[in-house]
This record gives structure tokens, C-alpha cells and sequence, in this order.
């Protein structure tokens, strides 16, 4: 099977193995760099990628479920729609490539640099980017509920529309980021943010903050019994916070 450049076409690896994932595993142990390398929609998942150099890849729609790309550099690789669910890209360099609706749902991105990466509409629900760099990422429309960003540079990050309910931001740097409007449950207590500025109901409780913006749910036509959502009453507190 060969491996060809994904924009002259010429050939970048060839071996008697029967399938790509085969292949790419025997062109990473020969030490082939597979920049630039043609491997769209390319099965992948479970394969060995770690310290891999696939550097301008086109990866675009691959599987690279529960691929271990440990320190893998991916930097404008063309991942969009690829599926990277589970995967181990654990300081990986995906500096500035298209990750635009990938799925990274529990994918280990600790330490990662995602520096001027897109990742607009990307899954990343779940997934562990403790310490990793997102500076100046576009992640507008993300799915980061529940997601790990501790200690995480988000400094000049687009969040506009970024869904971060439940997601851990302790300790995050979100300086001059921009489109942020989040609701952070932590333990028991919650607190209200906005643009890095934090306004109104900071650490009071779940009941006080209930109370809080009850009278927007009312505002809003929401049914009484409807009160104890914790999705409704954060779409009440981002009505107030917009109008703040």
C-alpha cells in the first residue's frame, strides 16, 4: 500500500502491507515523515500513532478513535470531521489545524498545544485539556460540558456560543477571551461569569441563586415546575447577564 502527498500526489511511503493502519504504523518505524501525507478518511483507530510527524496531514474525516498520538506533532494537519473520541493526544502539537467538527469527546489533550487551532463545533465533551494551550484557538460552538481545562491557557480563545456547563476552568487563563458567558457549578456553590467579570450570585448557593434568577424565569414564561432545571435557570442567568 502506498502513502501519497496529499497535494502533488507523489508517493511519501510504500510497503507490502494490506492496510493503512499497517502501512503508517511501518512508514513511523522507518522514520518517514508523513507531512503532508494524503489520509483522508483513513481507519485509524487503535493505532499507534505516538510521536508521530504527520505535520499538514490530511486527516480530514479519519478515525483516530483511541489512537495513542502521544506527542504527536499534528500541527495544520487537516483534521476536520475526523473522529478522535478516547485518543491520547497528550502533549501532541496541533498548532494550527482544522479540527473544525471533530469529535475529541474523552480524549486526553493534556498538555497539548492547541495555539491557534480550530476547533469550532469540535465534541470535546469530556475530554482532559489540563495545561494545555489554547491560545487563541477558535472553539466558538464547542461542546466542552464536563470537560477538564484546569490550569489551561485560554488567553484570546473565542468561546462565543461554547457550550462549558460543568466543565472545570480552575485555575484557567481566559484573558482577553472573548464571547464568554458561563454558569460553573462547583460542588455546591455556583458563580456567574461573564467576559472574565464575575457579576452577581458569586459563591452564594444552589437555593439562593434559585432565587436569584427566579423572577427572569418568570420573565420568561417558564412554568414553576420547570424551576429545578438547572438548564432552564442558566438560560434565566445569561438572560440577565445580557442585559447587564
Amino acid at each position: 500500500m502506498k502513502i501519497l502527498s496529499r497535494f502533488n500526489l507523489k508517493f511519501i511511503f510504500e510497503s507490502t502491507h494490506k492496510t493503512m493502519k499497517q502501512t503508517i504504523f511501518a512508514a513511523i518505524k522507518a522514520g518517514a515523515d508523513l507531512s503532508e501525507a494524503n489520509l483522508y478518511k483513513a481507519n485509524l483507530s487503535w493505532a499507534d500513532l505516538s510521536g508521530a510527524y504527520l505535520s499538514g496531514a490530511n486527516l480530514s474525516k479519519a478515525d483516530l478513535s483511541k489512537a495513542d498520538l502521544y506527542k504527536a506533532n499534528l500541527s495544520w494537519a487537516d483534521l476536520s470531521g475526523a473522529n478522535l473520541s478516547g485518543a491520547n493526544l497528550s502533549k501532541a502539537d496541533l498548532s494550527k489545524a482544522d479540527l473544525y467538527k471533530a469529535n475529541l469527546s474523552w480524549a486526553d489533550l493534556s498538555g497539548a498545544n492547541l495555539s491557534g487551532a480550530n476547533l469550532s463545533k469540535a465534541d470535546l465533551s469530556k475530554a482532559d485539556l489540563s495545561g494545555a494551550n489554547l491560545y487563541w484557538t477558535d472553539l466558538s460552538e464547542a461542546d466542552l460540558s464536563g470537560a477538564n481545562l484546569s490550569k489551561a491557557d485560554l488567553s484570546g480563545a473565542n468561546l462565543s456560543e461554547a457550550n462549558l456547563f460543568e466543565a472545570d476552568l480552575s485555575k484557567a487563563d481566559l484573558s482577553g477571551a472573548t464571547g464568554i458567558i458561563l454558569i460553573i457549578f462547583s460542588g455546591f456553590n455556583i458563580y456567574v461569569q461573564k467576559n472574565n467579570i464575575k457579576i452577581g450570585c458569586e459563591y452564594l448557593s444552589i437555593n439562593k441563586w434559585r432565587e436569584v434568577t427566579i423572577n427572569q424565569a418568570i420573565k420568561m414564561g417558564i412554568k414553576k415546575e420547570r424551576y429545578t432545571s438547572y438548564e432552564i435557570l442558566c438560560k434565566a442567568a445569561i438572560k440577565v447577564l445580557n442585559n447587564v
